[in-house]
């Protein structure tokens, strides 16, 4: 919940009320915190798992890419030694 302070900046803060019983009487204890620093905090924190989620999906790409390469890689190898025995044999 945002307020503003005196300067008329616009901070967010937490507004917690509790009622007591004190005596025979039914109080209201109102609380108002600044947690300016817990949602700059949660801000940061948002900002860097969409960094690393980017990351993660990136490597996560690029393994694939190398599994793939890997497997042409391979098929490449067996068609070049059958190319290979063929052109022995035609000696």
């Amino acid at each position: 919940m945002p307020l503003k302070n005196k300067n008329n900046k616009e901070i967010d803060v937490e507004f917690v009320c509790n009622t007591y019983n004190v005596s025979s009487l039914k109080v209201i204890q109102c609380n108002i915190r600044n947690i300016e620093e817990r949602v700059l905090a949660a801000k940061l924190l948002e900002e860097h798992s969409e960094v690393i989620e980017k990351m993660n999906k990136f490597m996560v790409g690029r393994e694939i890419k190398m599994s793939e390469l890997k497997k042409e890689v391979k098929r490449l190898i067996k068609i070049n030694k059958n190319l290979i025995k063929i052109a022995d044999s035609a000696k």
